[in-house]
């Protein structure tokens, strides 16, 4: 048993010392999540968080760095300055990312990277070199140690939490929940990587000699991923002659539907490549080239339904990739129709080389979605009226429901995508004046509307009605010295037939009794033998006056009423109120907040 365990701390060494810097990363990206898990909801650590994004990036780059470097049997000086370039790199991009909540910009940049990296590490050993078998041998061997490590990782996970359970349950430890996450992540980032590690292919050169194909993929691949494609392609062709006969453009969502089935299908074919070269296996070679075939005419409807998306509603990030793998499918199936190779290295290599082209350079996803957008926003403004000598100026008149839900996407868009200053170039004044500190960034849409006299229209609104909906979240700063009590309230008008709804918990104790009447916006608060009524009409009409029918940061003082009895006074803060005014009349749907109750003292003549 001791030899066993020296074994696995000496095979453990020995990987380590084969790829230090990987290692170092895991257990650094796992000690950062371990940290983030400790945060509650509302704390943020940008610079924890930045360190924890950099090392899911970098793990896989320093990965395909050592690889190549192992190919090229370089010697133990050059590997440490190629090391040390990749640290730097690394280094150089933690600092590159904003120590602050990350824009969606940097979230799909790093995506990207993610992606370019992992294909990196498919290739790296053989950028060179033709050994399209030996390529396809050491991925086989890469793809069974990822499962062979899930599945080890798993079992641990699984067994660790039971014995966990047992300790919590049988001896009353009172066990952190977080300390499941802690497992989790300790497994899952340094102990499958390293395992995965350690089984890593060595010997490159040999792969092709060595190679055996498993029964248990062939049979996979054969019984149940080529039938899936199949049925993927039967669905999608029925689809594209329904919309011939009808004479009709196809769903947006039919792109996602076409990628799936080529990434179902070319995956298939890769994991039967070498089946391809054996007299017993034609079907695969026939298979193949069917495949690649079938693949125009769908090829043909994602770019139709693509092209539609974008003409009406331009190019975003997502249509921008949408767009490059239509391109990169047919001309993938062009190539390996008329290869006679067959050389399946060209299908991770390319896509790298395209996920790392798409997010830099004037040419990449960012800027090209962000001047279609920003086109497309100048001409809605100039047609309503908006734009003047290239700068917004404020609506004076009326502008449609539809232009005004536009505008308010098209904003919403450039704000949480690329940030204010995307739009500062329209604005006359500087965008920090436009959103200042106190504005929250759930705001910030709101707030740059406002500026232009408009009001935000969410894209899932269907017709424009009058509702309203106003949120206070400053609801837990206020002064509660002079008051005995502090209650939560939260009511909605679920039942038609019943207008008077009671507060649900229980308040016997404090002998006191919330109601609101539906019917009449009234609250009827009773304290002891005394009551009060508060009617909330003329708060919510005073909203109504002074801010947009969706408002976020409104002060805290249009959300309370007040009124005193002779025995206690009460006062209502709102957190959330939302209804509709139907002619002059309000009709709540739903509101929540605070009521706090202070008792008043009596004096000696009452």
């Amino acid at each position: 048993m001791i030899k066993k365990i020296e074994n696995i701390f000496k095979e453990a060494f020995v990987t380590f010392k084969r790829f230090p810097i990987e290692i170092l990363i895991a257990v650094v990206g796992s000690l950062s999540a371990i940290y983030l898990v400790d945060l509650t909801y509302d704390q943020h650590d940008y610079p924890i968080q930045n360190l924890l994004h950099t090392c899911l990036v970098g793990l896989t780059f320093a990965l395909s760095v050592s690889i190549y470097s192992e190919r090229k049997k370089f010697d133990i000086k050059t590997k440490a300055i190629l090391q040390a370039v990749v640290v730097a790199l690394l280094v150089a991009y933690y600092f590159y990312l904003p120590q602050d909540e990350l824009p969606l910009v940097y979230i799909i940049r790093a995506l990207a990277l993610f992606i370019a990296f992992h294909l990196l590490v498919s290739f790296s050993a053989f950028v060179q070199r033709a050994e399209l078998l030996g390529f396809w041998e050491f991925n086989k061997q890469l793809f069974v140690n990822i499962l062979i490590s899930g599945l080890y990782s798993g079992v641990l996970y699984v067994g660790l939490s039971l014995a966990l359970v047992a300790i919590d349950n049988l001896f009353n430890a009172n066990l952190d929940s977080k300390i499941y996450a802690y497992l989790f992540i300790t497994l899952a980032g340094i102990f499958n990587t390293w395992f995965f590690l350690s089984k890593f292919p060595e010997d490159y050169e040999n792969l092709e000699q060595n190679m055996e194909y498993p029964k248990g993929l062939k049979l996979f691949t054969q019984y149940v991923l080529l039938p899936l494609v199949v049925i993927y392609l039967v669905i999608l062709y029925f689809y594209e002659f329904k919309i011939i006969l009808e004479w009709q453009l196809p769903m947006g969502w039919v792109s996602y539907l076409v990628i799936a089935f080529s990434i179902a299908g070319i995956l298939a074919l890769l994991l039967v490549y070498p089946l391809q070269y054996s007299d017993e296996n034609k079907w695969v070679r026939v298979f193949t080239r069917s495949f690649y075939w079938a693949l125009f005419p769908l090829i043909g409807l994602f770019f139709v339904a693509i092209v539609k998306r974008v003409a009406e509603y331009g190019i975003t990030e997502n249509r921008y990739f949408l767009i490059l793998l239509a391109f990169w499918l047919l001309a993938t199936s062009v190539y390996l129709l008329i290869d006679k190779l067959k050389n399946i290295k060209i299908i991770p290599i390319s896509l790298a080389v395209i996920a790392l082209l798409s997010i830099v350079g004037p040419w990449g996803a960012f800027s090209v979605s962000k001047y279609s957008q920003l086109s497309r926003l100048e001409k809605l403004l100039s047609e309503n009226n908006l734009l003047k000598d290239g700068k917004i100026i404020p609506l004076k008149d009326t502008i449609s429901f539809e232009a005004q839900k536009e505008i308010s996407s098209k904003i919403d868009y450039l704000v949480t995508t690329h940030g204010i200053f995307s739009l500062e170039k329209l604005f006359a004044k500087p965008m920090q004046q436009i959103i200042d500190s106190t504005v929250s960034k759930y705001s910030q849409s709101d707030r740059i509307l406002k500026e232009m006299n408009l009001e935000y229209v969410s894209r899932w609104q269907a017709e424009p009605e009058n509702n309203f909906n106003y949120n206070n979240y400053n609801v837990n700063i206020t002064n509660v010295s002079t008051f005995d009590y502090m209650i939560d309230f939260n009511y909605s008008d679920y039942s038609q037939d019943k207008n008077v709804h009671t507060q649900g918990d229980s308040y016997d104790s404090l002998g006191v009794d919330l109601k609101f009447d539906f019917s009449n916006q009234t609250y009827t608060i009773v304290h002891q033998e005394d009551s009060v009524n508060i009617n909330i009409a003329s708060l919510i009409d005073d909203l109504a006056k002074s801010y947009k029918s969706y408002e976020s940061d409104i002060p805290l003082k249009m959300f309370v009423a007040t009124k005193e009895t002779t025995t206690f006074k009460a006062k209502l803060i709102f957190s959330y109120i939302n209804g509709t005014k139907k002619e002059k009349q309000y009709v709540i749907n739903n509101l929540s907040g605070k009521l706090l109750i202070g008792k008043k003292q009596l004096t000696k003549e009452e």
